[in-house]
């Protein structure tokens, strides 16, 4: 069983295919610490290599101006090989915006609303080398 560690804006685990789920939770805004936190448990969790990451963002939260920079900042993006982002049919201009400069890097991101069919497209990375 994957061990889930919770922080105050998300909840984090690494599953048997070495995939970090990062699910944000409702009702949560995020700050910079919240995302230095989050960064800081994905890190341990990759052993400070390069990760796939599964996001779930098809709750209600959100993300202060500090915490959307360092999560598109290049010390995030160098440690990323994928990014599949979980987002509800219905999602909101804001959250759009929030992925796109993630989405606008060089790592490969993309949105999905089926979960399957996300998680499919994130283990073709798998092969990538993750140091």
């Amino acid at each position: 069983m994957n061990q889930v560690t919770k922080t105050r804006t998300a909840e984090i685990f690494k599953d048997e295919n070495d995939i970090v789920h990062i699910t944000l939770l409702d009702g949560t805004k995020m700050d910079f610490m919240d995302a230095v936190e989050n960064c800081l448990l994905v890190r341990n969790l990759s052993k400070g290599g390069k990760v796939l990451k599964f996001v779930d963002a098809r709750s209600n939260w959100g993300a202060n101006k500090m915490a959307k920079d360092f999560i598109s900042s290049k010390v995030i993006i160098e440690k990323t090989i994928a990014y599949a982002i979980l987002v509800k049919p219905s999602t909101k201009k804001n959250i759009l915006n929030f992925f796109d400069r993630i989405m606008k890097s060089e790592v490969p991101s993309k949105m999905f609303t089926d979960e399957q069919t996300a998680y499919n497209w994130l283990m073709k990375f798998s092969e990538v080398k993750t140091v």
